[in-house]
Protein backbone atom coordinates (compact mmCIF):
# COMPACT_ATOMS: atom_id res chain seq x y z
CA UNK A 1 0.00 0.00 0.00
CA UNK A 2 2.45 2.66 0.94
CA UNK A 3 4.45 1.86 -2.67
CA UNK A 4 1.59 2.23 -4.33
CA UNK A 5 1.14 5.64 -2.66
CA UNK A 6 4.44 6.81 -4.20
CA UNK A 7 4.14 5.84 -7.18
CA UNK A 8 0.63 7.45 -6.66
CA UNK A 9 2.70 10.67 -5.95
CA UNK A 10 5.13 10.47 -8.82
CA UNK A 11 1.90 9.91 -11.32
CA UNK A 12 3.25 6.28 -12.30
CA UNK A 13 -0.45 5.28 -11.83
CA UNK A 14 -0.02 2.02 -13.43
CA UNK A 15 2.42 0.97 -10.87
CA UNK A 16 0.26 2.30 -8.68
CA UNK A 17 -2.75 0.32 -9.53
CA UNK A 18 -0.24 -3.06 -9.71
CA UNK A 19 0.69 -2.28 -5.46
CA UNK A 20 -2.66 -1.10 -4.49
CA UNK A 21 -4.40 -4.55 -5.57
CA UNK A 22 -1.78 -6.45 -4.02
CA UNK A 23 -2.28 -4.83 -0.91
CA UNK A 24 -6.45 -5.38 -1.92
CA UNK A 25 -5.56 -8.84 -2.10
CA UNK A 26 -3.89 -9.35 1.14
CA UNK A 27 -5.97 -7.41 2.93
CA UNK A 28 -9.16 -9.40 1.90
CA UNK A 29 -7.41 -12.79 2.59
CA UNK A 30 -6.38 -11.68 5.56
CA UNK A 31 -9.40 -9.45 7.26
CA UNK A 32 -11.95 -10.25 5.23
CA UNK A 33 -13.96 -8.22 2.70
CA UNK A 34 -15.77 -5.80 5.58
CA UNK A 35 -12.99 -4.82 7.05
CA UNK A 36 -11.68 -0.54 6.98
CA UNK A 37 -8.47 -1.42 5.50
CA UNK A 38 -10.14 -3.11 2.76
CA UNK A 39 -12.40 0.15 2.18
CA UNK A 40 -8.94 2.32 2.42
CA UNK A 41 -7.41 -0.05 -0.42
CA UNK A 42 -10.69 0.43 -2.63
CA UNK A 43 -10.62 4.35 -1.79
CA UNK A 44 -6.73 3.95 -3.23
CA UNK A 45 -7.86 2.28 -6.40
CA UNK A 46 -10.54 4.62 -6.95
CA UNK A 47 -8.61 7.62 -6.69
CA UNK A 48 -5.78 5.84 -9.15
CA UNK A 49 -8.27 5.79 -11.73
CA UNK A 50 -9.97 9.08 -11.05
CA UNK A 51 -5.86 10.21 -11.83
CA UNK A 52 -6.48 8.43 -15.24
CA UNK A 53 -9.82 9.80 -15.71
CA UNK A 54 -11.15 6.59 -15.71
CA UNK A 55 -14.42 8.01 -14.41
CA UNK A 56 -16.48 4.59 -13.88
CA UNK A 57 -14.16 2.24 -12.36
CA UNK A 58 -13.15 5.27 -9.94
CA UNK A 59 -16.84 5.85 -8.93
CA UNK A 60 -17.26 1.70 -8.99
CA UNK A 61 -14.24 1.44 -6.60
CA UNK A 62 -15.30 4.73 -4.27
CA UNK A 63 -19.07 2.56 -4.06
CA UNK A 64 -17.18 -0.38 -2.69
CA UNK A 65 -15.13 1.84 -0.10
CA UNK A 66 -18.68 3.71 0.47
CA UNK A 67 -20.67 0.67 1.58
CA UNK A 68 -18.08 -1.14 3.66
CA UNK A 69 -17.34 1.79 5.73
CA UNK A 70 -21.39 2.21 6.03
CA UNK A 71 -21.65 -1.32 7.40
CA UNK A 72 -18.49 -1.29 9.71
CA UNK A 73 -18.66 1.87 11.22
CA UNK A 74 -22.35 3.43 10.97
CA UNK A 75 -23.50 6.11 8.99
CA UNK A 76 -22.29 8.58 11.07
CA UNK A 77 -18.41 8.68 10.95
CA UNK A 78 -15.18 10.76 9.24
CA UNK A 79 -14.78 7.87 6.66
CA UNK A 80 -18.25 7.79 5.23
CA UNK A 81 -18.38 11.58 5.12
CA UNK A 82 -15.11 10.88 2.80
CA UNK A 83 -16.78 8.84 1.21
CA UNK A 84 -19.39 10.37 -0.21
CA UNK A 85 -16.77 13.37 -0.74
CA UNK A 86 -15.09 11.44 -2.93
CA UNK A 87 -17.48 10.16 -5.09
CA UNK A 88 -19.13 13.91 -5.75
CA UNK A 89 -15.71 14.90 -6.81
CA UNK A 90 -15.77 12.00 -9.14
CA UNK A 91 -19.09 13.27 -10.50
CA UNK A 92 -17.59 16.55 -10.94
CA UNK A 93 -14.95 15.73 -12.75
CA UNK A 94 -17.48 14.12 -15.19
CA UNK A 95 -19.49 17.21 -15.47
CA UNK A 96 -22.67 15.76 -13.43
CA UNK A 97 -22.70 18.51 -10.94
CA UNK A 98 -26.35 17.56 -9.86
CA UNK A 99 -25.25 13.92 -8.26
CA UNK A 100 -22.19 15.59 -7.15
CA UNK A 101 -23.61 18.29 -4.98
CA UNK A 102 -26.14 15.34 -4.18
CA UNK A 103 -23.22 13.40 -2.11
CA UNK A 104 -21.34 16.66 -0.78
CA UNK A 105 -24.31 17.89 0.99
CA UNK A 106 -24.80 14.16 2.54
CA UNK A 107 -20.90 14.35 3.29
CA UNK A 108 -21.61 17.75 4.77
CA UNK A 109 -24.27 16.61 7.05
CA UNK A 110 -21.84 13.94 8.39
CA UNK A 111 -19.30 16.55 9.08
CA UNK A 112 -21.32 18.42 10.74
CA UNK A 113 -23.07 15.83 12.60
CA UNK A 114 -19.06 14.17 13.42
CA UNK A 115 -17.09 17.68 14.44
CA UNK A 116 -19.39 20.23 15.46
CA UNK A 117 -20.20 23.35 12.73
CA UNK A 118 -16.70 25.03 13.31
CA UNK A 119 -14.51 22.53 11.52
CA UNK A 120 -11.97 23.32 8.74
CA UNK A 121 -13.65 19.80 7.52
CA UNK A 122 -17.17 21.41 7.31
CA UNK A 123 -15.42 25.04 5.94
CA UNK A 124 -13.93 22.64 2.60
CA UNK A 125 -17.01 20.94 2.44
CA UNK A 126 -19.11 24.43 2.22
CA UNK A 127 -16.08 25.81 -0.31
CA UNK A 128 -16.49 22.44 -2.56
CA UNK A 129 -20.30 23.08 -2.54
CA UNK A 130 -19.52 27.14 -3.34
CA UNK A 131 -17.01 26.00 -6.51
CA UNK A 132 -20.36 23.61 -7.83
CA UNK A 133 -22.98 26.56 -7.55
CA UNK A 134 -20.69 29.23 -9.18
CA UNK A 135 -20.11 26.55 -11.92
CA UNK A 136 -23.82 26.30 -12.15
CA UNK A 137 -24.55 30.11 -12.80
CA UNK A 138 -26.09 29.87 -8.80
CA UNK A 139 -24.09 32.67 -7.35
CA UNK A 140 -26.46 33.57 -4.71
CA UNK A 141 -26.14 29.99 -3.07
CA UNK A 142 -22.40 29.63 -4.27
CA UNK A 143 -21.30 33.54 -2.44
CA UNK A 144 -23.01 31.88 0.54
CA UNK A 145 -21.13 28.95 1.03
CA UNK A 146 -18.09 30.45 0.66
CA UNK A 147 -19.11 32.78 3.11
CA UNK A 148 -19.84 30.42 5.71
CA UNK A 149 -16.56 28.50 4.57
CA UNK A 150 -14.54 32.29 5.62
CA UNK A 151 -16.60 32.57 8.74
CA UNK A 152 -15.76 29.33 10.13
CA UNK A 153 -11.85 29.66 9.25
CA UNK A 154 -11.55 33.03 11.08
CA UNK A 155 -13.38 31.56 13.84
CA UNK A 156 -10.51 28.12 13.82
CA UNK A 157 -7.48 30.18 12.71
CA UNK A 158 -7.78 33.91 13.14
CA UNK A 159 -7.09 36.56 10.52
CA UNK A 160 -3.75 35.68 9.71
CA UNK A 161 -3.63 32.29 7.69
CA UNK A 162 -3.32 31.07 4.42
CA UNK A 163 -6.27 29.17 4.20
CA UNK A 164 -8.30 32.22 5.08
CA UNK A 165 -6.62 34.48 2.03
CA UNK A 166 -8.25 31.58 -0.51
CA UNK A 167 -11.54 31.75 1.36
CA UNK A 168 -11.15 35.26 0.72
CA UNK A 169 -10.20 34.64 -2.78
CA UNK A 170 -12.76 32.34 -3.43
CA UNK A 171 -15.37 34.84 -2.63
CA UNK A 172 -13.54 37.29 -5.32
CA UNK A 173 -13.86 34.66 -7.79
CA UNK A 174 -17.81 34.51 -7.25
CA UNK A 175 -17.74 38.34 -7.25
CA UNK A 176 -16.34 38.19 -10.72
CA UNK A 177 -17.91 36.12 -11.93
CA UNK A 178 -21.01 38.24 -11.14
CA UNK A 179 -19.72 41.19 -12.90
CA UNK A 180 -19.24 42.60 -9.60
CA UNK A 181 -15.57 44.42 -9.86
CA UNK A 182 -15.59 46.65 -6.72
CA UNK A 183 -16.57 43.73 -4.49
CA UNK A 184 -14.15 41.93 -5.83
CA UNK A 185 -11.35 43.79 -6.18
CA UNK A 186 -12.07 44.21 -1.65
CA UNK A 187 -11.85 40.54 -1.40
CA UNK A 188 -8.68 39.72 -3.68
CA UNK A 189 -6.75 42.79 -1.67
CA UNK A 190 -8.23 41.32 1.99
CA UNK A 191 -6.35 37.88 0.39
CA UNK A 192 -3.51 39.07 -0.76
CA UNK A 193 -2.61 41.29 2.37
CA UNK A 194 -2.78 38.08 4.29
CA UNK A 195 -0.37 36.77 2.13
CA UNK A 196 2.23 38.68 2.28
CA UNK A 197 2.05 38.55 5.91
CA UNK A 198 1.86 34.70 5.65
CA UNK A 199 4.58 34.32 3.16
CA UNK A 200 6.68 37.84 2.65
CA UNK A 201 6.02 40.31 -0.35
CA UNK A 202 8.64 37.95 -2.50
CA UNK A 203 6.84 34.57 -2.24
CA UNK A 204 5.49 33.10 -5.77
CA UNK A 205 1.61 32.60 -4.24
CA UNK A 206 1.94 36.62 -3.89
Amino acid sequence: NNIGCVYRMQGDYENALLQYQKSLEIRIQVLGCDSVEVAVSYNNIGTVYESQNDYENALLLHQKSLEINIRVLGCDHQQVAGSHNNIGHVYHEQGNNDKALLQLLKSLEIEIRVFGCDSVHVAKSYNNLGIIYGEQGDYENALLQEQKSLEIQLRVYGHKHHSVADAYNNIGIVYTSQGKDEEALDQYKKSLEIKIRVYGQDHPLV
